[in-house]
């Protein structure tokens, strides 16, 4: 369920700087008196794909490096270091991410995983050296 309100606060904030963004390069074209390419595919679409690609990172690593994201809090759940118990910070928490994009490549396979191993580790967890606690 945690995944699903950060999931909304990424989707918020994305379609909010879009939407600025989309104003501001109207209003500079505008201004400029040159066309823009607005097709499906243009440049544009691109831009858009980065800023929701660059958000959704930056969300998940500042949050997961800080120690729990904002849907992780509403549950009480924290990431921290498998071994310390502290917060993995902002490097681990970027592999934690790579580690999220190969879980969910075959099938979620790698988050499935997690049902059954014995620290409750994905494998993103066993990439980052981290674990998800309660409290």
């Amino acid at each position: 369920m945690a995944v699903i309100i950060d999931g909304v606060i990424v989707v918020v904030v994305t379609v909010v700087v879009d939407i600025v963004l989309a104003i501001f390069i109207g209003l500079l074209a505008r201004v400029t008196g040159s066309a823009l390419d607005v097709s499906q595919g243009g440049p544009l679409t691109y831009l858009s794909y980065l800023v929701s690609f660059t958000i959704s990172i930056g969300y998940f690593v500042y949050y997961w490096g800080m120690g729990s994201t904002r849907g992780m809090r509403f549950f009480s759940l924290a990431v921290v270091d498998a071994e310390t118990g502290q917060p993995i910070g902002f490097g681990r928490a970027a592999m934690r991410y790579l580690g999220y994009v190969i879980s969910v490549i075959p099938c979620y396979v790698g988050l499935i995983w997690a049902a059954f191993d014995p620290k409750k580790q994905g494998w993103h967890d066993k990439i980052a050296n981290s674990i998800v606690i309660q409290g």
